[in-house]
């Protein structure tokens, strides 16, 4: 990523830079200090895994992760704008990523002869306490992951991985039956799709 566009970001959010490591000969990786409004933060554009990510320094150099975005369905400008973004919002109080339990629904791996896919294998996992949907395809340096709340996974990029894993009956259902308990849900999945595993992230 062009150094110009980061400061351009850092500066309009009200930021000094303290620090640039430009490593992209190396999975186009980088980093970024910043300081301002009493705090000090790190953006990490980490390549190899395909991570865009924020974290605020404490005591002792300590970092505490307060969000992360798939870097590798951005560009240049998605990802300056993404700073901005965080760092405009760094006078609010901002909540570290939380951990979620996920119901794995379905995963299927088409072509286990390639390492770094881009496409497979395809994962999708339910969290039912924060009625969350976890999103996940490739592998290696192809990885991308995101968790998606309920209510916008009927969007276009979601509706594809459920047909790509057969398993677009799961909203209807999950919405027609509306049960009362995780014991219940977990009984009624089981009965649909077997053993059941459980991801975090």
């Amino acid at each position: 990523m062009p150094y110009p566009d980061l400061q351009n970001a850092v500066q309009r959010a009200g930021f000094t830079v303290t620090e640039f490591s430009d490593q992209r000969a190396y999975f186009g990786c980088w980093s970024l200090t910043v300081e301002g409004h009493g705090h000090t933060y790190q953006i990490i554009n980490e390549g190899r895994e395909g991570w865009l990510m924020f974290y605020r320094e404490g005591t002792a150099g300590t970092l505490t992760e307060l969000d992360k975005k798939v870097s590798t369905w951005m560009d240049a400008a998605d990802r300056a704008t993404q700073c901005l973004i965080w760092l405009s919002g760094c006078c609010l109080p901002l909540q570290p990523h939380k951990v979620r339990s996920y119901y794995v629904i379905a995963e299927r791996d088409l072509v286990p002869e390639h390492p770094h896919s881009s496409d497979w294998p395809k994962l999708i996992g339910y969290c039912y306490d924060d009625d969350y949907f976890l999103f996940f395809e490739g592998k290696g340096h192809g990885l991308n992951g995101s968790a998606v709340p309920a209510c916008e996974c009927k969007k276009a990029e979601w509706l594809t991985i459920f047909a790509a894993l057969d398993v677009e009956w799961f909203m209807s259902w999950l919405e027609t039956l509306k049960f009362t308990s995780e014991e219940a849900f977990t009984l009624a999945l089981i009965e649909k799709v077997g053993s059941l595993r459980v991801r975090r992230y």
